[in-house]
């Protein structure tokens, strides 16, 4: 019995001790009250995740369409035409919102709601006057530079007067310098040998026109003060030479080769004045004294060749004359002169052949073709007496 009362002791005993909410018999066995089960607390977590991740999406949207809005708006042509930011004064701000104050008197929601098409109101108000203010801007700017460049002016003269001026214009508080960004070229002076070319083209335009008196004034001023002006004392050599002013020519061609003494067309133009002056031994003497190339200088071979010819020095003739017709075989003078060479000598077999590829050259003058046939027709005359 004492067993049995123990047991009952026991289970009284446990009964005092049972939890107050009665949700499990279990301490019946002897084991630890178990939890309440928590079969929601994942999908509610799960929930609280979503949102928070649409909320952030919401707040990222919102604030990337602002942005958008806001680099459009900077991105108008009036707004960067604009020196400055254009700002719009607190003033007018206080004023605009306090227009729209008497539209905040409803629920939250409508408050928010009447909030937003305010700020929508007020941001294309203040785009207005953005650009209201640009126009101004623009145009004062237009005025201004259109005061300094006038329309009917020529671009030289504007260019000039931009570059001498260097005027400066205001714009919104800030100047503008008003400079031309295009480089300007200037003329190079010209050198001493191309006013030498020049005034030479223009002395012999004037002999075209005949203009012998014009042409020799032009040269005497120029060559006055340059004196050794190759180009233009050249010319003035010759016309001297065709008025037979022999002194004059010769002083001033040995002014010119004082500066340059190995110049061939000085020496060529001295040797045709030596010949005209019946002084072929120093004409010879002087064009032996340089040997340019044949090809570019055939006329300075040609009156060493009449010189030497002149001088009595045939043989020099000859081989002079040789290596010309070398050079160009239908030149029909060249064939002449080096008959009369070798007719000189006593060859008339030989001159009779070069008086015949003379003639067949066809570009002998009348007087020379005369005096071809004559010398052929004499020459056969004394063949035929042999």
């Amino acid at each position: 019995m004492s067993l049995v009362n123990d047991m009952l002791n026991d289970l009284d005993e446990r009964r005092r001790q049972q939890p107050a909410n009665n949700d499990s018999l279990k301490w019946l066995t002897g084991r630890a009250p178990s939890k309440p089960q928590k079969r929601f607390l994942p999908f509610i977590i799960s929930l609280f995740i979503v949102l928070l991740m649409i909320s952030g999406y919401l707040i990222w949207k919102n604030q990337t369409a602002a942005d958008d809005s806001a680099d459009k708006l900077l991105s108008r042509p009036e707004i960067i035409a604009s020196p400055r930011p254009l700002m719009v004064s607190s003033t007018e701000i206080l004023a605009s919102t306090s227009n729209d104050s008497s539209r905040f008197s409803g629920s939250p929601r409508d408050n928010a709601e009447h909030g937003a098409d305010s700020l929508w109101q007020l941001e294309k108000e203040l785009m207005r006057k953005q650009g209201s203010q640009v126009e101004r801007v623009i145009d004062r700017k237009v005025e201004k530079i259109s005061s300094v460049l006038p329309v009917d002016a020529a671009p030289e003269v504007l260019q000039k007067n931009i570059l001498d001026k260097s005027k400066q214009d205001t714009v919104e508080g800030r100047k503008v310098a008003i400079v031309d960004a295009r480089p300007v070229k200037k003329a190079r002076p010209l050198t001493a040998e191309q006013l030498d070319r020049q005034a030479a083209k223009k002395a012999n335009s004037l002999l075209k026109n005949n203009k012998l008196v014009a042409a020799e004034e032009l040269l005497l001023s120029f060559l006055e003060s340059q004196p050794i002006a190759l180009a233009s004392g050249q010319l003035l050599v010759s016309i001297w030479m065709s008025q037979k002013k022999f002194d004059s020519a010769e002083k001033l061609i040995d002014r010119l080769r004082l500066s340059r003494p190995r110049h061939v067309g000085l020496m060529i133009i001295n040797a045709r004045l030596l010949l005209l002056t019946k002084r072929a031994n120093m004409a010879v003497e002087m064009l032996l004294s340089e040997r340019p190339a044949i090809v570019m200088h055939a006329t300075y071979y040609e009156l060493l060749a009449l010189a030497a010819r002149q001088n009595e020095q045939y043989q020099l003739s000859e081989k002079t004359y040789r290596n010309l017709v070398a050079s160009d075989g239908n030149r029909g003078d060249w064939w002449f002169g080096l008959a009369l060479a070798l007719d000189a000598q006593g060859f008339q077999q030989n001159a009779r052949s070069a008086f015949l590829r003379a003639l067949r050259a066809n570009n002998l003058g009348a007087a020379l073709a005369d005096y071809a046939r004559k010398r052929i027709s004499v020459s056969l005359q004394n063949e035929g007496q042999k």
